[in-house]
């Protein structure tokens, strides 16, 4: 007797009352998912073990889960939960929406956000075990946990804060709540 083994996992495409579930259940090969959505379409995604999430040009409600990979979204403009463990997690708004919350989480890996120069935000940052906070934005931190804050901008651009667990900082006087968090790594 032989064995045969099946190459490709495929695809599964499920809709009900107007949302789409896109599953692949292969777990022996990789698959690779180029999906083109309006706008205002709001985003459940996830991937586990070497996968990358990449989100580009869309406003609405995105979740994003991944297990050893990145999740990169660009050009934004809605609310994001993304959470990652070993990957990186960046992210870039084209604008904010004031009235709900963002969350940028990875357990081993840096968080990048980049906001519009106007956006009115409260961050509340925290790095558990190795790493630092940069921002090119001067923030109003309204916390006791910083060691020390170095402006190094006119040399190199760079804006430091040194922390001992979490810093909650205003920028451009407060605004949208934004939770941006690492256990190693850096925020930037």
């Amino acid at each position: 007797m032989k064995r045969l083994t099946a190459i490709g996992g495929g695809l599964r495409v499920d809709e009900a009352d107007n949302v789409m579930k896109i599953t692949s259940p292969a777990w022996k090969a990789d698959t690779s998912l180029a999906i083109r959505v309006p706008l205002n379409t709001s985003l459940e995604l996830q991937t586990v073990n070497g996968g990358g999430i990449r989100v580009e040009n869309v406003s609405g409600e995105i979740d994003a889960a991944n297990v050893n990979g990145d999740i990169v979204l660009t050009r934004l403009s809605g609310a994001v939960a993304a959470h990652t463990v070993n990957g990186k997690v960046v992210a870039s708004f084209s604008r904010l929406d004031s009235k709900k919350p963002l969350s940028l989480v990875t357990f081993n890996g840096d968080v990048d956000i980049t906001l519009p120069a106007a956006a009115k935000a409260n961050l509340k940052m925290s790095i558990n075990n190795e790493g630092e906070i940069y921002s090119d934005f001067e923030l109003t931190v309204q916390t006791e946990n910083v060691r020390s804050v170095e402006d190094e901008r006119e040399r190199h651009g760079r804006y430091r804060l040194n922390i001992e667990k979490t810093v909650v900082a205003a920028l451009n006087g407060g605004g949208q709540e934004i939770t941006l968090n690492t256990f190693n790594g850096d925020i930037l």
